[in-house]
């Protein structure tokens, strides 16, 4: 089995782009920031399921949901960042349940997205394994952005990484608009 090299840097360091370029690493990975557009009408929760707001009362709640996006590959929320994204007026944490197999309520997935003035990012986001390729989280970040548009949010905003297929699947049904690029990740596949 083999193992990928990266690194990040800026996509305005043309220096060492070139030297990653020359050794034969890969740059076309990068964050990619976008403009969403929001839905014109509100979003029903798909047959099965419904939406709730996620409660992030207690230090309990914060930390199990950061835990939620650990084990689905999330890790760049942490209790610092969670607790400044609480504060911001346009703070929304969605979830997508469904009735599990004890009657209790179960997680499909959440988003979380938060801003101020009438703009607001989407943060973070998924969808568990069981649901994806469903358009569910299509339905879920939709639904998110129609609460916070009838807030007074018109901007919405994310930052994808552009080789995740996911990631772009899901910014394509929102007509994205490209308005900067982030780090770009230069790597190189090791073969043992």
């Amino acid at each position: 089995e083999g193992a990928r090299v990266y690194t990040s840097l800026s996509p305005s360091d043309s220096q060492q782009l070139e030297f990653y370029l020359h050794n034969g690493f890969d740059v076309t990975p990068a964050d990619q920031m976008l403009r969403l557009e929001c839905p014109p009408a509100e979003e029903r929760a798909p047959l099965g399921f419904d939406y709730q707001q996620t409660p992030l009362n207690t230090f309990g709640e914060q930390s199990a949901l950061i835990a939620r996006l650990n084990q689905n590959g999330i890790n760049h929320i942490n209790q610092n960042y969670l607790a400044q994204a609480l504060t911001m007026p346009h703070f929304l944490c969605l979830s997508l349940v469904y009735t599990g197999a004890n009657g209790a309520p179960a997680l499909a997935g959440e988003a979380l997205l938060a801003g101020h003035g009438g703009s607001s990012e989407v943060l973070a986001m998924y969808i568990a394994p069981a649901f994806r390729r469903q358009g569910l989280g299509t339905s879920l970040l939709r639904h998110a952005m129609t609460i916070l548009s009838r807030e007074g949010v018109s901007l919405f905003t994310s930052t994808i990484l552009s080789n995740s297929k996911p990631q772009v699947a899901l910014a394509r049904h929102f007509n994205p608009t490209p308005v900067g690029q982030g780090c770009i990740y230069p790597s190189m596949e090791l073969n043992p």
